[in-house]
């Protein structure tokens, strides 16, 4: 997995994932606190920050998402 510095124009290996190789086939970062999923076509959703792992028996997993209630409502102000 890269990363891209748009400052630097350049992209970067991601040193967490770097060990993966191109099996990586989802990264999703938009959880609270900064946590990391990802998943690499096999049973489970890898975590990053702190490192865990989601088994799931028989799947074949390919794309991971966060799923979070937005950080507004439309009764804000009423």
């Amino acid at each position: 997995m890269w990363v891209f510095d748009p400052g630097q124009e350049a992209f970067s290996a991601f040193a967490p994932l770097a060990q993966e190789k191109g099996n990586v086939k989802n990264v999703g970062e938009r959880s609270p606190g900064g946590r990391i999923a990802y998943t690499l076509w096999d049973d489970s959703v890898r975590l990053l920050n702190p490192e865990g792992r989601l088994p799931l028996s028989d799947a074949r997993l390919y794309k991971a998402r966060w799923n979070r209630l937005p950080e507004f409502t439309y009764s804000q102000g009423r």
